[in-house]
């Protein structure tokens, strides 16, 4: 084999991604860094009365950048998560319905009534 040709094979070789077992990777793995901070962002826009909060205050709470603050602001408002308006952002009512369905379908399980199992005890 020649120089070129065992270098070469060596580049395909540690191209290779290997592939793992099922169960073995664990769920960090599978993490989407830029969805995560999505949500942080979408995290952040709640307060005490849901008032509204300016990007500068969002990428405070987030310790992101005010360019991806913004961003994920704008790309949350064209899918209807947040509402903008001259003093801020806030949750939209998609995203209000969104949680009071949630909460209304946690408070139908099995032990949601009690004080260990409830979602209101999970904040």
């Amino acid at each position: 084999m020649t120089a070129v040709a065992q270098i070469l094979e060596e580049i395909q070789d540690s191209n290779k991604t290997p592939i793992a077992k099922p169960g073995t990777r664990s769920d960090d793995a599978y993490v989407i860094s830029a969805l995560a901070d999505g949500l942080k962002v979408l995290e952040a826009l709640k307060g005490q009365a849901y008032e509204a909060v300016t990007i500068r205050e969002v990428s405070r709470r987030t310790c992101l950048t005010y360019d991806f603050c913004r961003r994920a602001l704008k790309t949350l408002k064209v899918s209807g998560w947040t509402v903008e308006d001259d003093r801020g952002w806030r949750l939209s009512v998609k995203a209000m319905q969104f949680s009071s369905d949630f909460i209304a379908f946690a408070a139908s399980l099995p032990g949601a009534s009690d004080s260990t199992g409830g979602i209101a005890d999970s904040e």
